[in-house]
């Protein structure tokens, strides 16, 4: 019931003292000779009292209001306070006898009923509170603070047509808000009530012709919560559309609608519309491109992969400094094997994400398809630091320096990247490597011993059976 509780975090403030504690509350005159020693101590016992309660000091606190229920039994006001010391106590079963003692000499104190409640919410006894919630909202009907709670309990309850009804009652007091409407609706899409969630934006609409996004939240649930595509959606978002065409989230909205029927074309523009919009936050945008991103690297199309290099360019070029969308452009150029440019824009990003082994791994893949071995070189002693036990890395800086024709560097972290593959894949990659440095060292006996390894691990190319054929010789 989380997702969907109404809770509202208001400060209940009221009076802690019943109307009984005051004897008089006009000027003191003569008449006040009348008052008896009894009460006056009585008085000045429970001021004593209520100072204990509010320096925290519960002990002392509940030893002065005893002593006055002992005297008088009937002073509710006594009997309340204690009630709210066991409360603050965890003394839960006390707290609820008292404030039922309470409330049984003083019957209309709704302060006293609202204490009884919470008590009853912290308990978990929810049964018992809805009913002192439903008793407190008949005596203050239009309180938008007991309502929230009674609403709440339904809710908890899962009594949603009550909840539902407390809160249109809210909705007449404090009028058409925001997060009264979304309530409804999630109350109602929580008991599947589809159309009647929205309704709720219907109602509005009539109300508010020209608000756009009343529109835009009824197409959103018709688009999240049918089993198939509800044509009724399009009809709430191009009315939208002929309200402002350039409202950005009508624009990603109409895209989400384009994709779910499977016209790419169509929610392509739409996503391009959208971005366009100089009022679409960064944060939008670059979970729509990550989104788009993941599906074309997914699917390996290219035009899918074009569209989404073109869509994180539009995002780096309006949002220069936002690095990690220069990096979403990188791993999409890697994925079209556009290694050039990846190179270039990994190296903008890469004092930025030092830590990022997936970051490096990429980037020395790239850095090795352009022959940019020099690079690799340069890197290598860092990247090492960072990741002394990640093959992969190892194995990219060790054919980097077979390639600048330096063997002993290469066999060097060779070595290290074949005590830490795992894969036979890896494994092959890395002896083929080191058959290929011991070679350039003239170590033709260990060259033959590593490759023939490279091919039991599943290394069949030509190249490699052409090279230990000669050695074999």
């Amino acid at each position: 019931m989380n997702r969907i509780s109404f809770v509202i975090s208001f400060c209940l403030f009221f009076l802690l003292i019943s109307p009984q504690s005051f004897a008089q509350k006009g000027k003191r005159t003569s008449v006040d000779v009348g008052i008896s020693s009894e009460v006056r101590k009585e008085s000045a016992t429970f001021a004593d009292g209520l100072r204990a309660f509010y320096s925290n000091n519960y002990e002392e606190a509940e030893s002065i209001f005893r002593s006055i229920v002992e005297k008088n039994g009937k002073n509710s006001t006594a009997l309340f306070m204690l009630g709210k010391i066991s409360v603050e106590k965890s003394a839960f079963p006390n707290a609820i006898y008292f404030f039922q003692e309470a409330l049984s000499l003083d019957k209309k104190n709704v302060w006293i009923m609202v204490d009884l409640a919470n008590t009853y919410n912290k308990m978990g006894d929810l049964k018992n509170a809805v009913k002192y919630w439903e008793l407190i909202c008949s005596e203050k009907k239009d309180n938008e603070y007991y309502l929230m709670e009674l609403a709440n309990c339904y809710t908890e309850l899962n009594e949603i047509p009550k909840a539902i009804e407390v809160v249109d009652k809210l909705s007449h007091i404090l009028g058409d808000l925001d997060y009264i409407t979304e309530t409804k609706v999630q109350l109602w899409l929580y008991i599947n009530k589809t159309e009647n969630a929205v309704n709720e934006y219907d109602k509005l609409i009539v109300k508010y012709p020209y608000n756009i996004d009343n529109y835009i939240s009824a197409a959103k649930i018709l688009i999240s919560n049918s089993l198939s595509v509800d044509e009724r959606a399009l009809t709430y978002l191009k009315r939208a559309e002929k309200i402002d065409s350039n409202h950005p989230q009508l624009n990603v909205m109409l895209a989400n609608y384009y994709e779910q029927i499977g016209d790419t074309e169509s929610y392509y523009t739409y996503i391009l519309k959208a971005f366009d919009n100089g009022d679409m936050r960064y944060e939008t945008k670059i979970g729509i491109v990550e989104q788009f991103a993941q599906n074309a690297i997914r699917k390996k199309d290219k035009v899918e992969l074009d569209k989404a290099i073109h869509l994180t360019e539009l995002l780096v070029e309006k949002h220069p400094g936002e690095m990690y969308a220069v990096l979403t452009l990188a791993n999409l150029q890697i994925a079209k094997e556009d290694y050039q440019n990846a190179v270039a824009n990994f190296e903008k990003v890469v004092d930025y994400y030092p830590n990022s082994a997936a970051l490096w791994e990429k980037f020395l893949i790239a850095l090795n398809k352009t022959d940019n071995y020099q690079a690799i070189v340069k890197y290598a002693d860092k990247i090492t630091v960072l990741f002394p036990t990640h093959s992969a890395i190892l194995l990219s800086i060790g054919k980097a320096y077979n390639r600048v024709k330096d063997g002993k560097n290469a066999l060097n972290y060779l070595s290290q990247a074949v005590t830490y593959a795992f894969d036979n894949a890896t494994i092959s990659e890395v002896y083929y490597e080191m058959g290929n440095a011991n070679f350039l060292l003239g170590n033709k006996e260990e060259a033959l011993k590593n490759w023939k390894i490279a091919q039991n691990k599943g290394n069949n190319s030509e190249e490699l059976k052409q090279k230990i054929s000669e050695l074999e010789k």
